[in-house]
């Protein structure tokens, strides 16, 4: 096999991409790995073998392809997460002023791309190997800095890459088998104001007898983490002329984040913290924090209802009850508190698809597809930080083969999701006000993927 520089063009959007931010989906999980298979909503995304972007959701199926080849997939992705009411209250006499209200957008738009390589050994070989690099999960919201919510969260964002080696080993005529380990790294960032306006009115009193009036202070914490850790991902795939079936399972991954808080504070709340206990207590120090990214189980199935029909079906349930809530702990105390604790409680969840392929000449299909997606957030845990609801997949798409080497796909979805709302009590032990906010969401996605074979 002979590799040409313009391989090295070939993957350089892909270079790029990969330090793109993400965007929200349902829970913080990316399905968008493969552009083809947008257009179908993910439909067979586990059984049916149209292009080798298939290792990611079941590495079994690479068996089904003769040749090595090489795949891109890139998804724009355009969330719109308004803010259509929100208020806030407290019990405590709280000091802080906000942008009680609506904002226009909180997610941001970003670029998911993908990346595939399969090796076919050639010959009467039974084996693949394959290489796939994916961010399957991700997020990223923020708030004006002077919104009622700023205490629980300003900008929340998560970033991962995972690194899937594979091999697939076709048993008989009809039955592969799959897998391999996956290497993933987590990265998280997190920030908040903190009601110092309120702890220096505290302050103030004892020290001076009297407090300094409504003082509208906020101090700035920016908690930043990350680490790499493993998993592994299996598969079963079954080829039966008109019929085919997958059956996958990709691992948790379990990561021991590491990393540091900042802390800002203005001069009038330095000032008379210095005068307190409270002066070693904002201060920027080490943290650490737990997070496992949740295990799925996929099952797909395609049936060939005519040369040119063939009918698809997924389901995925995760589990993402893993996740039962985000602990930071510091390496000394912020304002006596040894951590920072969110509840989540998380419940499993499931993602169920349907699609159909037509093939209108042997160059050029067309897809479709329409899939609900259940979130994992219960009510009574979301959070102005992720406002995720359940949530509908409408999608299109088409593939064109140019020639035998090279295939082009465009896809394109839009999500519609349910009215979120939220609603958090104070936390007096916190200065941190009550939060009610409604939200509503939908996103955009275009797809574009390039399939060259060598």
């Amino acid at each position: 096999m002979k590799i040409s520089g313009n391989l090295a063009l070939y993957f350089l959007p892909v270079v790029i991409c990969l330090c793109s931010s993400e965007a929200m989906s349902a829970a913080f999980q990316l399905k968008e790995q493969s552009s083809s298979k947008l257009g179908n909503a993910f439909a067979g995304y586990t059984a049916d073998a149209d292009d080798i972007s298939i290792m990611w959701q079941n590495p079994a199926a690479m068996t089904m392809f003769k040749g090595t080849q090489s795949l891109v997939s890139t998804s724009i992705i355009i969330p719109k997460t308004e803010l259509k009411s929100s208020n806030t209250s407290s019990t405590f006499g709280f000091t802080g002023t906000g942008s009680a209200g609506a904002q226009s957008d909180i997610g941001h738009d970003s670029i998911l791309p993908a990346l595939y390589f399969m090796y076919d050994p050639g010959g009467d070989k039974n084996y693949r190997f394959g290489l796939s690099v994916n961010r399957p999960y991700g997020m990223k919201t923020s708030y004006n800095a002077n919104a009622v919510s700023r205490y629980s969260g300003l900008t929340s964002e998560i970033k991962t890459i995972t690194v899937s080696p594979s091999l697939a080993y076709q048993i008989n005529d009809n039955w592969s088998i799959g897998g391999g380990p996956q290497v993933q790294h987590f990265d998280i960032r997190l920030t908040r104001a903190i009601n110092c306006g309120e702890i220096a009115n505290v302050n103030s009193a004892a020290i001076f007898g009297t407090d300094g009036g409504a003082l509208d202070e906020d101090c700035h914490e920016d908690n930043t983490a990350d680490d790499i850790a493993t998993g592994f991902v299996a598969g079963i795939h079954a080829n039966y002329d008109r019929f085919k079936l997958g059956l996958a399972y990709r691992s948790k991954v379990t990561h021991d984040l590491s990393g540091d808080v900042r802390i800002t504070q203005s001069s009038l709340v330095s000032g008379i913290a210095a005068l307190s206990s409270t002066a070693n207590e904002l201060q920027s120090q080490g943290i650490n924090a737990k997070v496992t990214t949740p295990e799925n189980v996929n099952i797909g199935a395609s049936y060939d209802l005519t040369p040119s029909v063939t009918l698809l079906a997924d389901a995925v349930w995760t589990r993402w009850s893993h996740l039962q809530d985000l602990e930071i702990n510091y390496d000394n105390n912020i304002l006596g508190q040894s951590s920072r604790s969110d509840t989540l409680n998380y419940e499993n969840s499931w993602f169920l698809s349907f699609g159909v392929d037509y093939d209108y000449n042997e160059n050029l299909t067309f897809r479709g597809g329409v899939a609900y997606d259940w979130s994992p957030i219960p009510e009574e845990t979301r959070s102005s930080i992720l406002p995720d609801q359940d949530r509908l997949w409408l999608t299109a798409g088409l593939g064109y083969n140019f020639n035998q080497s090279f295939s082009l796909d465009l896809s394109y979805a839009h999500i519609s999701a349910d009215t979120a709302l939220v609603s958090k009590e104070e936390n007096v032990a916190s200065a941190i006000p009550a939060f009610v906010g409604e939200y509503d969401s939908s996103v955009n996605i275009f797809g574009l993927q390039v399939d060259y074979k060598f």
